[in-house]
């Protein structure tokens, strides 16, 4: 017979377990997705463009746009539920401008759902990445169903 502490204790594991798999299999989907970009050779050039036609504000931000989906959001170190509720999230262990940047947001049920459209992406589709003064645009190459 279980009693009432190791009850709650058993309670608290499994929603734990819960919350992490929730957050491992929207992570999951983004890392798929980034891993599915590729950079342009013209970013440099595309993205001052997008700067001067005002897509981009010229900030020390750092941020995510995403024009087909109409997605614009500030990004922040962190992958807790309070950051991804209203946030995008930035893995610590992940770079932030060169290599695999692995981000996480809300997808559904947050207050703001900045990943619920990612399947809405087609290739050619791009996505504007900013680290402070450094700006970057890549491009989907492949969309792959889940």
């Amino acid at each position: 017979m279980i009693n009432v502490k190791e009850h709650t204790r058993l309670c608290v594991s499994l929603l734990t377990l819960f919350v992490t798999l929730v957050i491992f299999v929207q992570t999951n989907v983004l890392t798929i997705m980034i891993f599915s970009l590729k950079r342009e050779e013209k970013q440099v050039v595309q993205v001052e463009k997008e700067v001067k036609t005002g897509m981009i504000q010229e900030t020390k931000e750092w941020q995510l746009s995403i024009p087909k989906i109409k997605v614009s959001g500030r990004i922040v170190e962190g992958t807790d539920e309070k950051t991804i509720n209203t946030q995008i999230g930035h893995f610590e262990n992940t770079p932030c401008l060169e290599g695999n940047i692995g981000l996480v947001a809300g997808c559904d049920g947050y207050e703001e759902n900045y990943f619920a459209d990612l399947e809405k992406l087609e290739e050619g589709d791009v996505i504007l990445y900013q680290y402070g003064e450094q700006y970057k645009q890549y491009q989907v190459t492949r969309k792959q169903d889940y």
